[in-house]
């Protein structure tokens, strides 16, 4: 094997060096703005209107992150992290008050900047992170700015608490009664519409009712039968 060249190798650790850089830069604003805004998986849209300092540097950090630097772990939790800021960041700028879906294109045609790449929301989940990462745990982890969404988090994903931070955020989203109804005299479990949207990446993970059980305190019965919640797009915070 012929030997790297002295000056390609240290172009590497430069890169790699000014990436993480701007890879802790970005977690740091983007701690500051969930632990200042965010309380009891709620966002405060209006006091982060009043007050965009963190997020804007947040967001400034994420569009000089040369994605395809990120690998494993660290490419998961930022992948997270650069979805949730970027609807919180949208959601501010663009002035809902009573919902993303009343923002034309939120999902699927605006686009929003990390690195020198342009990227829609649904292109992100999709193409990117899912694509590349099998978890069903993800649909826990990303928030849609919706009611109906799973609770947000108020701390940043990274690589070393990745794991922990996955199981502890779809862990209270399924012991609460935001995402899972019971009724049992009717024998039913009334559940989130996630669950229908992304049905078969339950069925990897073993099936809704395992994976719900999986998580859940207060086990679902084998035997209830599964129905699906209408799904609500008012804005999840104040």
């Amino acid at each position: 094997m012929k030997n790297v060249p002295v000056a390609a190798t240290i172009c590497f650790l430069v890169v790699t060096s000014i990436a993480q850089a701007q890879l802790a830069y970005f977690n740091k604003y983007t701690r500051e703005v969930l632990n200042t805004f965010v309380s009891n998986g709620v966002a405060d849209y209006k006091g982060l209107t009043k007050n965009r300092t963190q997020l804007k540097q947040a967001i400034e950090a994420l569009e000089t992150i040369n994605l395809d630097s990120l690998q494993g772990d660290e490419k998961k939790a930022f992948l997270i992290n650069a979805y949730n800021i970027l609807v919180i960041n949208a959601i501010v700028e663009k002035g809902a008050k009573t919902g993303v879906m009343k923002i034309p294109g939120f999902f699927d045609r605006n686009q929003y900047k990390i690195g020198g790449t342009f990227y829609t929301l649904n292109r992100l989940e999709k193409e990117v992170l899912f694509k590349k990462f099998t978890d069903a745990r993800l649909h826990f982890a990303l928030v849609c700015g919706a009611v109906s969404c799973p609770p947000l988090g108020s701390v940043p994903f990274t690589a070393n608490n990745l794991d922990h931070e996955l199981e502890n955020i779809t862990r209270r989203a399924l012991n609460g009664p935001q995402l899972i109804a019971l009724d049992m005299e009717k024998k039913t479990v009334t559940v989130s519409k996630i669950f229908e949207w992304y049905k078969a990446d339950f069925a990897k993970a073993g099936g809704t009712i395992d994976f719900i059980n999986h998580y859940r305190v207060n086990k679902i019965p084998i035997d209830f039968s599964v129905t699906y919640a209408d799904y609500s797009w008012q804005l999840n915070g104040k």
